[in-house]
């Protein structure tokens, strides 16, 4: 994650590409808070194939590697994705909301 501003109210609310052979950047994402309580703070990815999972406190949204496209954020219904482990598959844990 990447802040969105150089001051102490600025947020982690930035995804920024990398090509890590050349350091060049890439593609840069806003991501969208998905409530009232989803705090950017601090990010924490996931990597698995073409989705990064990003997961904060109070939220979690994925997005594609390849052009930084949102491929889904907060869900219908009670149970909702809080985080994330990558590798050959991403796994998402979740929460039942009441």
């Amino acid at each position: 994650g990447v802040k969105n501003g150089n001051t102490d109210k600025s947020d982690c609310n930035q995804l920024q590409q990398v090509d890590l052979a050349t350091g060049k950047l890439g593609w840069k994402v806003k991501v969208p808070s998905e409530n009232a309580f989803d705090i950017m703070t601090e990010l924490y990815l996931s990597i698995s194939g073409n989705t990064v999972g990003v997961t904060r406190m109070g939220g979690s949204s994925a997005f594609s590697v390849t052009d930084g496209r949102r491929l889904f954020g907060r869900m219908a219904g009670t149970c909702q994705p809080e985080g994330f482990a990558g590798g050959e598959h991403l796994g998402a844990a979740g929460e039942a909301l009441r």
